[in-house]
Order: C-alpha cells, then sequence, then structure tokens
C-alpha cells in the first residue's frame, strides 16, 4: 500500500505553481509516494508535469459537486490529463437538511448517478469521502451504507472522521474493502474546551486517539492501493505535520 499526501492539508502552500512544486518535492524527499489534488486552484497538464518529474503517483481529486454534475465531461478530460482514476466528492455541499448536517444523501444520489454512468464508461470511478456526521445514530443506516446499497461508487473512507463518530473503523474496513481503493488516514486529539470544532482537533498521526496500527493494518489486508494522510489544522505547520506522520508511520514497520 502506498502513502500519499492530501495536498488540502498543505493547501495554502500549494495557489502557485511554483508553490506547488516546492511542496510537492518536499513531499517527496519527507518518503511519500502519492499525491491527491484538493483544496487550491491549479493547471491539470501543469500537475501532471509535476508529477512525473517527481515520481509521483497521482490517486484522485476532490472536485465539487456542480462541476462534476454539470461538466461531465471537462471533469473526464482533466482526470485523463492528471492521470487519476478517482474523482472524488469531498463534502456534500447544498445537500444538507436546512442548517443540519444530516445529509439528504438519496437526493444526491439521483442527481450523481447520470455522471457517475458516464466516468464509468470514460474508465473513472466517483468516490464519496465522509466525515463523522454520515453516521448520525439517529438515521435508519448510515449516509456510507445508503451509498454502497444503492450505487457503485468508491468511498474515500476517512478513517479518523470515522473513528471520532465511534464506529468499529476496522469492521467497517473489512466490510466495504472492494470499494476501499483510496482512503484518508487521520488522527485527533481530546477536546481543549466543550464544543471544540472538531477540524480544530485534527494532530499528526500516531499523536491522537485513533488506533492507527489497527487501522493500517486492516487496510493493508483489504488490498487498499494508497492511504494518504490528511490534517485539517496543522499546529505545527502542514509540512512539519506530514513529516510527524510519515515518519510515525516508518517507525511503526508500514511503508518501508
Amino acid at each position: 500500500m502506498l502513502f500519499g499526501a492530501q495536498l488540502y492539508t498543505a493547501r495554502d502552500l500549494c495557489q502557485t505553481p511554483e508553490g506547488l512544486y516546492k511542496t510537492m518535492k518536499e513531499l517527496k524527499d519527507m518518503g511519500y509516494a502519492s499525491v491527491q489534488f484538493s483544496g487550491f486552484p491549479f493547471e491539470y497538464k501543469t500537475a501532471r508535469e509535476f508529477a512525473d518529474k517527481l515520481e509521483l503517483h497521482v490517486g484522485l481529486t476532490h472536485t465539487p459537486i456542480p462541476e462534476i454534475i454539470n461538466n461531465t465531461d471537462q471533469v473526464i478530460e482533466n482526470h485523463k490529463i492528471l492521470g487519476c482514476s478517482v474523482v472524488g466528492v469531498g463534502y456534500p455541499t447544498g445537500y444538507f437538511i436546512g442548517d443540519t448536517r444530516k445529509v439528504r444523501i438519496k437526493d444526491m444520489i439521483d442527481d450523481l448517478d447520470p455522471a457517475a454512468e458516464k466516468l464509468e464508461k470514460a474508465g473513472l470511478k466517483l468516490a464519496y469521502h465522509n466525515h463523522w456526521f454520515e453516521f448520525d445514530p439517529t438515521l435508519e443506516e448510515s449516509v456510507l451504507e445508503t451509498i454502497f446499497r444503492e450505487t457503485g461508487w468508491l468511498m474515500t473512507f476517512d478513517t479518523g472522521w470515522a473513528h471520532y463518530a465511534g464506529t468499529d473503523v476496522c469492521a467497517l474496513i473489512r466490510r466495504y474493502k472492494d470499494r476501499l481503493r483510496y482512503v484518508h488516514l487521520k488522527d485527533y486529539r481530546s477536546p481543549a474546551f466543550d464544543g471544540e470544532f472538531e477540524g480544530d482537533r485534527t494532530v499528526s498521526l500516531f499523536t491522537g486517539l485513533a488506533p492507527m496500527e489497527d487501522i493500517i493494518k486492516a487496510l493493508e489486508a483489504a488490498g487498499t492501493e494508497a492511504a494518504y494522510v490528511e490534517q485539517d489544522t496543522c499546529p505545527n505547520g502542514p509540512m512539519a505535520d506530514l513529516k510527524a506522520s510519515i515518519d510515525a508511520i516508518k517507525a511503526h514497520g508500514f511503508g518501508l
């Protein structure tokens, strides 16, 4: 299994071609083997040239839902240029019920499925990225369950948010192993105060609450192709925290 970096983690450093290349090179030098493009503007051809020069695998993107639905042909062309086979949905913007984090999942499936079918015919796959709220215990079934039951989409399974939600992450990995081509590794700490925003609690791997060693072993057993380190906020700065994560991965005997 490859270990990659979700460039969203270092999004503020990737706003220019020069910054993107410098960031990708530093990640390669740290030991990352793959990258995911997400959270900043970039030219697909330039990104491909950088990845080729640095010999970095590119697994997927996060692409806004309206773009996937309304500009499917362009999305296909862009991903062919980038050389990646998975179009990721990073956040279900526009599909919440009122001001809650309950997802209108059937509406989202109905809207995205025609594009997903078109992607499939072009040799690409659609993948949904989960957070913690998709596991809302008041739902009859989780959002992930609905997606797996009603679609052929892949899942950019975020292991940190799944653990944050109180699920048995390793059991979910075993259950849905055929859909987990690319996943996110995330860790998080205890809250510093009541009501602290969950995204502010992310930390480098093996320093938080998630059982990272068990999760990585389960992903390897499931045949996952690449696991991307994603950290929403970085108390030590994105590159320092990304280095801490890949160093910890190697220190625990993975990715060697």
